[in-house]
C-alpha cells in the first residue's frame, strides 16, 4: 500500500531540512539537523534525532524485517508510515 507523503514533510525536503537521501541522511551523523532544545520539546531525555531518508517504511514493514518483534504491536497503526526514528 501506497502512503501520500505530507505536504509539510514534502516543504522540508524540497528546502534541504529533511534528508533526501541515503548521503544526507549520514551527514546527521556528524551534524544533527535538529538543535537539542528543539529535540527535548518532545524527548526530554534525548539530544539528538535522525530523520530517515525517502522512501520511507511501514511500521508493518519495520516489524516484518525486525530480529526481534516487539511485546506490543498495534495492527490498526502497521500501515502507518515512520517519518521520524530516533537513535540517540
Amino acid at each position: 500500500m501506497e502512503h501520500a507523503v505530507p505536504s509539510l514533510l514534502k516543504e522540508l525536503l524540497a528546502a534541504g531540512k529533511w534528508p533526501t537521501d541515503a548521503k544526507t541522511a549520514m551527514a546527521q551523523n556528524l551534524r544533527c539537523l535538529v538543535t537539542p532544545e528543539r529535540v527535548h520539546r518532545f524527548a526530554a531525555e534525548e539530544d539528538r534525532i535522525y530523520l530517515m531518508a525517502p522512501p520511507f517504511r511501514t511500521i508493518a514493514v519495520e516489524v516484518a524485517s525486525a530480529d526481534e518483534v516487539p511485546d506490543i504491536f498495534f495492527d490498526e497503526v502497521s500501515e502507518v508510515p515512520i517519518f521520524v526514528i530516533t537513535a540517540y
